[in-house]
């Protein structure tokens, strides 16, 4: 899909970890055309997909920080959608 997400897609969360070596393959930018439900986000001192492992009190402030809005946002958008449903 690269930058056509935009277009099609909604209610999605993209991290990239600043350490991932396929990060500047990512999209790393909220596409163009997007509703305002793509939430696109840099994760500083990680690696590829920490933010979906376990939790580790280890992980750096930043994964933590991705986390707790992955969590908002999903339960955004599942309020939203029982709003419509």
């Amino acid at each position: 899909m690269g930058d056509d997400i935009g277009v099609g897609g909604s209610n999605i969360f993209l991290t990239n970890g600043e350490l991932d070596p396929w990060r500047a393959a990512g999209i790393q930018n909220v596409p163009r055309g997007s509703d305002g439900s793509i939430i696109v986000r840099t994760m500083e001192g990680a690696a590829h997909h920490l933010d979906l492992r376990a939790a580790n009190t280890l992980d750096p402030p930043s994964v933590v920080e991705v986390r707790m809005e992955q969590r908002a946002a999903i339960r955004r958008w599942i309020k939203e959608w029982a709003e419509i449903h």
